[in-house]
């Protein structure tokens, strides 16, 4: 077997640009909550997350943080049109040879990366073959930056990018990122980031650099709310994916099998895979379709170690779906952890393709909380995959009912269909 065949009309539905929320609430976790159960659908806030969700739940919590990814370099003034004029984007993604970004921020200067460049056509034709120059004065000095292009034959052309600060000599991309990026909001939102996105398209908790799109129902959780959990006896676990550009690109396939599944990097310690074995399927919380990735993605390295001790590398994407076993959360997971008492390993770091589609069963979480996402995405796929059918029921009311969608939209709180 292979990747199930499923068309992308299934997954499709209508979504006005008026219920696209492009600004968050002022305080986060009075957003909007929709709850599915057995009983039905209510409408909650996420105020309420504590005593809605099972008793003494433990709650996994993707901590990655958001690197200024987007830079825009002015192009050189001349005769033609004002909107010839505007800025080229360059949207740093990851190394020229596939290295993660995190990987990257403590890196000098110049760095080859592959990026999304918007307005490349207008690039080459009013600088063909040039560095383009971007300076940044603030309160730090001035910093000096550069791009030039290196291949522009792939989908993400590879760009060299340089920088220099006479005031920080050393300067790293991270702390070159943070100067003079912008916060890499959606497409979708239609405006330029603005101060306040600075704070407000972070988790709270957010502290592992290295995504360039927010864990986005993390953002629902501040600091009272997180009070209140802990304060109702449920526990709190991070982990970290670090969330791809692919997260928010369309699928342009017309079915699920045509679609490569974006990689994204996973890293959690064996002090959380341990408390992941010892919580119940029903008692375990994932916020966000980031965490409940991380955590099933954990469960198929390990029945991929009970298959192939010591295989190394990416969790592809067809695992889940040509895997000869199904074995139970605690078989897998305690692999897992054989694996690296064998490696002298505190932690479990991989890249994870996992594709999660209708059909497929999960193992470690029960409930999901999460927004509402784009007609036609990998994460509807994911939300099908979750609550069948039902999740038609649920953004028919959501659109009938004032919900707000997508990063800085409303939530909801699920349990799952499908379980061990």
């Amino acid at each position: 077997m292979g990747i199930p065949a499923i068309p992308l009309e299934r997954i499709d539905y209508d979504l006005p640009a008026d219920r696209i929320a492009d600004r968050p609430l002022e305080t986060r976790s009075h957003s909007k909550l929709l709850r599915l159960d057995e009983r039905g659908i209510e409408d909650c806030t996420v105020d309420r997350l504590a005593e809605l969700i099972a008793p003494e739940s433990t709650i996994f919590l993707n901590n990655s943080r958001v690197v200024n990814a987007r830079l825009y370099f002015p192009l050189p003034k001349g005769k033609s049109s004002p909107e010839a004029h505007r800025p080229i984007e360059v949207f740093c993604l990851c190394g020229a040879a596939g290295e993660p970004l995190h990987q990257l921020l403590s890196q000098k200067s110049p760095l080859r990366l592959e990026a999304m460049v918007g307005g490349i056509k207008r690039w080459n034709a009013r600088a063909p073959g040039s560095v383009l120059s971007l300076l940044i004065e603030d309160s730090q000095g001035s910093l000096q930056l550069s791009v030039r292009r290196i291949d522009k034959s792939r989908e993400f052309p590879i760009v060299e990018l340089s920088w220099s600060s006479e005031d920080s000599p050393e300067l790293s991309l991270g702390a070159a990122l943070e100067r003079a990026g912008h916060v890499p909001l959606p497409p979708y939102m239609r405006r330029a980031d603005r101060i306040e996105d600075r704070d407000r398209y972070q988790t709270v908790y957010a502290r592992s650099s290295g995504s360039v799109a927010a864990p986005t129902a993390g953002l629902h959780i501040d600091s009272n709310l997180m009070a209140d959990l802990k304060a109702a006896g449920h526990r709190i676990e991070e982990l970290v994916l670090h969330v791809g550009a692919g997260t928010f690109l369309p699928i342009k396939s017309e079915r699920s099998d045509g679609h490569t599944m974006h990689e994204e990097w996973l890293e959690v310690s064996r002090q959380t895979i341990e408390r992941l074995i010892s919580t119940s399927f029903e008692q375990t919380l994932a916020v966000g379709t980031t965490a409940l990735r991380s955590l099933e993605s954990l469960y198929w390295f390990g029945a991929r170690e009970l298959l192939e001790p010591g295989h190394k590398g990416v969790l592809n994407q067809e695992f889940p779906y040509s895997c000869a076993i199904q074995p139970s959360k605690e078989e897998a997971l305690g692999a897992l952890i054989r694996r690296m008492e064998l490696e002298g390993l505190e932690s479990w770091s991989a890249p994870t393709g996992l594709f999660l589609l209708p059909g497929v069963k999960f193992h470690c979480a029960g409930q999901l909380l999460t927004n509402f996402h784009q007609p036609k995405s990998s994460l509807l796929f994911l939300v099908e995959a979750y609550i069948g059918e039902a999740w038609r029921e649920v953004y028919h009311h959501a659109l009938n009912s004032d919900y707000r969608f997508l990063s800085y939209g409303d939530a909801c709180l699920f349990k799952a269909k499908h379980n061990e």
